[in-house]
């Protein structure tokens, strides 16, 4: 949502600085320099905006991927308490018989 309100806002200046740009009395060269700069400059903001957006999506994956190895490995330490513990008892139990 944050992405795409920058890039509104930007695509709409951007716009209104090539209608500006359109109507100026400047010399066709002039105009399209200023055109072609101008979506340059868009394109580099986009480009940031995505890089930005990307390195978030990429830090809360592996925010995500730590959590998740970490409850995998506290599910494996108690599935390794409970098999030593049936384990004892089976002992025990073979024991006493």
């Amino acid at each position: 949502m944050k992405v795409n309100n920058t890039v509104l806002v930007l695509g709409s200046a951007l716009v209104g600085a090539a209608i500006g740009v359109l109507f100026a009395p400047k010399k066709g060269s002039e105009t399209r320099k200023e055109i072609a700069d101008g979506t340059k400059d868009l394109a580099d903001s986009v480009k940031d905006s995505v890089d930005q957006v990307m390195n978030e999506v990429s830090q809360k994956f592996n925010a995500v991927k730590r959590e998740g190895e970490e409850i995998i490995q506290r599910g494996k330490e108690k599935i390794n308490t409970a098999t030593r513990v049936a384990q004892d008892a089976k002992q025990e139990l073979q024991e006493e018989l």
